[in-house]
């Protein structure tokens, strides 16, 4: 579009220059004309066939400009168009007429149409006043517009022009004894003519300025072309003013200026016509891509709709099915050749079940479907609804569904995209069963909780009190009794005692589970020593240095447990080492010297109490152990004292977290 303004452009800048230097030239012609001197010129060559040959040629030049003139009005439907092309088609009937009016186009010496040899000048003159009045009216008017003249009406007026022109001519011929000569025997124009010249001329010249001021206004070429053959023709009647005569040169160039102005109008016409075949073909060329790009988004529209795992499916504005893709196939178990061409509501009626659309879904259907189409919407539009559909052999299938409508020149198109949800409905329905079976297992755990802790209340402190008096008479037997009763009773004593230390445990490991921890910076040397010195009689040491772990109060239990094993286990001769490192986290190691843990056993030792065949309490103590330090945050394990000599000892091992002072 912008090479073609810029063509334009220099377009109109080289006609206007055109029309302004003619004007100028033909102005000093002129004048020199009218400064000559002489009434009339020479005589230069009496050739009897020029006029008729030379008229008919300009009337085949004036038929060619209406009839493209009047084609250029069929197409812009701009009123200059057709004035244009009505005035042409007028002087060249005239010219017609003109030309067989002559004298010698018969054998006799006579003419054509006419007896008398003045009768030519008459069409001449009627046929040029027509063509000036008609292309001043033409950049004056702002009628027949577009609507106007629709159709074969143009044809039809145009033809009725040119055959009531005829009908006028063949009408002076008939009174042609009547009419006034405007021509004298010498071949000079009367008095007459000249004003009537002088007339038409205005005419011309009037509408030249027009033609300029307009075409200067709009950049309508045409009315630019028109313009250049006003002033030539303007020119041509002013020169009749100068005393010009049949023959003589000036009179051939009047002759020759009215084939001129004739041919530069054709001209235009003809270089319009070029570009607007130019534009139609590069419009038409626009058009064919834009074809070309539309189809290729249809197609890759309908692969991307063939592709779609979603089910898709689109109605024409009746309601029948025109796309039934391969996902609509897949959920629905229904070829596209059974679905597509069947009104929608049918095909969604052979899914339906009874139990949940009632016993006549299609009329159902059939109704939210017609005011679907009808009314390009419904309460459930755009948006997702789950519904659900019964396939061969009777499996439900469970969907979510978007119904979407587009608008077109007959109505509605409507259609839907389907995902099919079954996998996860029943997935999600499975969840739901199995979230009711925990919270029911929750509660049945509830109450056994609030069960085992009635038990252990009742173990703690109705057994833990009988434990102390039992201990207490245990005491007292021993004290009473020698020799082999003696013996039994500190063994009742030593039971006794076990049992009150199996109940201190599991007290402490339910507070574990149940109280909230507090943790606070404790002095990891002072706990150590402290159970150190609960054992005066054996050899136990502590290798570390002062640092603060975060902890709470039951932090002593941890060792009080590790060295009681090592001392219970170890032996009368056993020696224990209580070891600290730093790194990051504090590591502990509880080492002794003792039999050791083989290695088969050491991933277990902290599960005993979980075994049926361990021993009475055997194993809460290590477990006590565990779960304190993971309570503070650390983890613990057991290896050899010496690596790769279970023999040789045990070393248990475990983190606790520095506090932020020692960091």
């Amino acid at each position: 579009m912008m090479a073609e303004n810029v063509d334009d452009q220099k377009s109109a800048d080289w006609l206007y220059r055109a029309i302004v230097g003619m004007a100028a030239g033909l102005a000093v012609l002129l004048i020199v004309l009218f400064l000559r001197g002489e009434e009339v010129g020479p005589t230069l060559a009496v050739i009897p066939w020029f006029i008729p040959v030379i008229s008919l040629f300009q009337a085949l030049i004036l038929f060619s400009v209406g009839f493209l003139a009047l084609g250029r009005y069929s197409v812009l439907k701009d009123a200059a168009s057709f004035w244009i092309g009505m005035g042409a088609a007028g002087f060249a009937v005239a010219l017609v007429f003109y030309a067989l009016s002559g004298a010698s186009l018969l054998s006799d010496g006579g003419s054509v149409v006419a007896r008398l040899s003045g009768t030519s000048a008459w069409f001449l003159q009627l046929g040029i006043t027509i063509l000036g009045t008609f292309l001043l009216v033409a950049v004056l008017a702002r009628r027949p517009g577009g609507e106007d003249l629709a159709g074969r009406r143009l044809p039809g007026l145009a033809a009725a022009w040119i055959v009531s022109l005829a009908i006028a001519f063949t009408l002076v011929v008939r009174v042609e004894q009547s009419l006034p000569a405007l021509v004298t025997p010498t071949g000079v124009f009367t008095e007459f003519v000249l004003v009537w010249n002088a007339v038409v001329a205005v005419l011309f010249a009037g509408g030249a300025v027009l033609s300029t001021r307009r075409y200067l206004r709009t950049g309508d070429a045409l009315v630019g072309y028109v313009a250049f053959a006003q002033t030539a023709l303007a020119f041509a009647l002013l020169t009749t003013l100068s005393g010009m005569r049949r023959y003589d040169l000036w009179w051939y160039l009047l002759r020759a200026i009215l084939m001129g102005g004739g041919l530069i109008v054709l001209y235009g016409l003809f270089y319009e016509y070029v570009q607007m075949f130019r534009r139609e073909k590069e419009r038409t060329v626009r058009l064919l891509r834009a074809e070309e790009s539309v189809k290729e988004r249809e197609r890759q529209l309908r692969d991307l709709i063939e592709s779609s795992a979603d089910g898709i499916i689109i109605t024409d504005e009746t309601g029948r099915i025109t796309t039934w893709n391969r996902g609509m196939e897949m959920i629905t178990g229904l070829a596209a050749s059974d679905a597509l061409g069947k009104p929608a509501w049918e095909v969604q009626s052979w899914m339906a079940d009874e139990e949940w659309s009632g016993p006549d879904p299609r009329a159902q259907y059939r109704a939210s479907w017609e005011g679907l189409l009808q009314e390009g919407t419904l309460p459930s539009h755009d948006t997702l609804l789950d519904v659900q559909i019964r396939i061969p052999p009777g499996d439900v299938r469970y969907l979510q569904q978007r119904v979407f409508t587009t608008k077109t020149r007959q109505g509605y198109r409507a259609g839907g995209i389907l995902r099919d949800v079954t996998d996860r409905t029943r997935a999600e329905e499975a969840l739901r069963t199995r979230a009711e079976d925990l919270a029911r297992a929750q509660r049945d755990l509830g109450s056994a909780n609030r069960e085992a802790n009635l038990y252990l209340d009742i173990l703690s402190h109705d057994l833990g009190n009988t434990n102390n008096v039992a201990n207490l008479y245990a005491d007292l037997l021993a004290d009473c009794l020698d020799g082999e009763a003696a013996g039994y009773a500190e063994n009742l004593r030593r039971s006794i005692g076990r049992s009150i230390k199996i109940l201190g445990t599991v007290g402490k490991i339910r507070r574990i589970h149940h109280a909230p921890s507090h943790l606070r910076p404790v002095e990891l040397e002072e706990v150590v020593r402290r159970e150190i010195d609960r054992y005066p009689d054996r050899s136990i040491r502590y290798m570390g240095g002062s640092v603060r772990v975060r902890a709470d109060d039951l932090l002593p239990e941890i060792f009080s447990n590790l060295i009681d094993n090592a001392v219970k286990f170890g032996g009368p001769g056993v020696a224990v080492t209580v070891r600290t490192e730093e790194d990051g986290a504090v590591t502990v190691s509880v080492e002794d010297t003792g039999p050791g843990i083989p290695d088969d056993r050491k991933e277990d030792i902290f599960h005993l109490y979980e075994q049926q065949k361990r021993g009475v309490g055997e194993g809460l103590g290590l477990y006590l152990v565990q779960i304190l330090v993971e309570r503070y945050g650390g983890r613990i394990w057991v290896e050899d004292r010496v690596p790769g000599y279970p023999e040789r000892g045990a070393a248990f091992r475990f983190t606790l977290t520095k506090t932020a002072e020692n960091r």
